[in-house]
This record gives C-alpha cells, structure tokens and sequence, in this order.
C-alpha cells in the first residue's frame, strides 16, 4: 500500500471510528448528572510523540495507541484530561491525535479536538460516548491500565504515569 493511501485509511479508520460511537446515545448515570464538567475545558496541550507511552493493545490491532504522559490533567471536575496518539503499524508517520476527556465513573470519552495534518481541530459539539461501544477499544484499555482505578479516576497524574509504565502491576 502506498504511503498516501495508508495516511488516508488511518485517518478515515479513526474518523469513522468517533463518528460511529458517537452517535450512540450514552447514559447519565446518578453521578454523572451531579458532576459539573468545566463549561470550557482547557485548550489542546502540545504534546510529543517522541515522549508517548505505548497503550497495551492486542498484536492484531493495526493501529498503535500512545498517550504522552506530560499532557495528562485530572481536573477538578473528575475528568482526566489527556492527549492519545493513533499511529498506523504499517506506516509508522502517519499519526493523528485526539485531546480528550474520560470519565472513570461513566466509562466514557469525550473528544474535544483532533490533530490531523499538524493543527487541532475542535469538535463542534463534544459529545460523551462509552467508551466500550468504540470500534476501537483504546479507551477500554487506558482505563484499565493507567487513568482510572474501578469508576474513579487513580489518585494522581503521576500514578497514572506508573500505571501507563507498567500497566499490570496492581
């Protein structure tokens, strides 16, 4: 496959895969509903492929899930606040990333913006989706392994860090 139509089927891969889930439609739960999220959440943070930290993901995926660690924020709102990179395996340049939100007591994501072709692009209307109704199970896997601990998010940033080093340890 050319390089071109690898970057292409990446990006639409990923596109397709927010589009798909976000047109779900996502319980409130109880906690949730008293939960105020920031009306604003803070703008993209740069982030550093170079830096990020591999997402455990089964050897068949055909896209490779990092998180830069230094773009990691738990707000006062309970959201973790995070910047997860798609990599294609076939093609290791072509990246796209996506600044989102997770909810540990809803096991779910919000995207606010994505990062194609070198820019952010905010999402008009950010909408939380479970993230187990994702055709791509990267959110399943990031919460398990590093953000969240059951349905609250671990205590710090830098337990999140640890965890993300060495995702199994308990």
């Amino acid at each position: 496959m050319r390089r071109g139509s690898a970057a292409r089927v990446l990006a639409l891969s990923l596109v397709l895969g927010l589009a798909g889930a976000a047109s779900a439609q996502t319980p409130v739960t109880r906690d949730e509903r008293n939960a105020e999220e920031l009306k604003t959440p803070p703008p993209p943070p740069a982030f550093d492929v170079d830096r990020a930290l591999p997402i455990e993901m089964p050897a068949y995926s055909a896209i490779e899930f990092l998180l830069d660690p230094q773009t990691i924020t738990l707000g006062a709102d309970g959201i973790v606040r995070y910047v997860v990179v798609g990599r294609s395996r076939a093609t290791p340049g072509t990246v796209n990333a996506f600044y989102e939100g997770m909810r540990c007591s809803g096991a779910s994501i919000k995207t606010y913006a994505t990062h194609t072709g070198g820019a952010w692009n905010m999402v008009e209307r950010p909408e939380w989706r479970p993230f187990y109704e994702m055709r791509s199970k990267y959110g399943v896997e990031l919460a398990r392994q590093a953000l969240c601990r059951g349905d609250a998010p671990r205590e710090s940033v830098r337990d999140m860090v640890e965890h993300l080093k060495r995702p199994f340890r308990g």
